[in-house]
């Protein structure tokens, strides 16, 4: 499929639990390439954010982030995808702003 032929979509991907937006670096690449505008954050406390996160991070943080770094205008429908840990995060993202996912 030519990436002429796909609309273009916001997509924003979650890790799991004990790892980073690094996760989604060939989901990410290949989205690109097809046109899409994908984001990747990295959550509070992990990895390069490791100094960000301590003993009050709690989910809450993490739907905080994620929220965060939504597109201001996304495009008609925006993708959100949680992977394992990631679910949890774009659950309670989606029940905060049901409108905008």
């Amino acid at each position: 499929m030519d990436s002429a032929e796909v609309d273009v979509t916001d997509i924003v991907l979650v890790h799991g639990a004990g790892t980073g937006g690094w996760l989604w670096d060939l989901e990410t690449e290949i989205l690109r390439r097809r046109g899409h505008l994908v984001t990747a954050p990295t959550l509070s406390g992990v990895g390069d954010r490791l100094a960000e996160g301590g003993p009050e991070t709690s989910l809450s943080t993490h739907i905080d982030d994620v929220i965060g770094c939504l597109p201001d205008q996304a495009a008609a429908g925006l993708v959100l995808v949680g992977f394992s840990y990631g679910g949890l995060v774009a659950a309670g993202v989606v029940d905060r702003l049901p409108e905008r996912v």
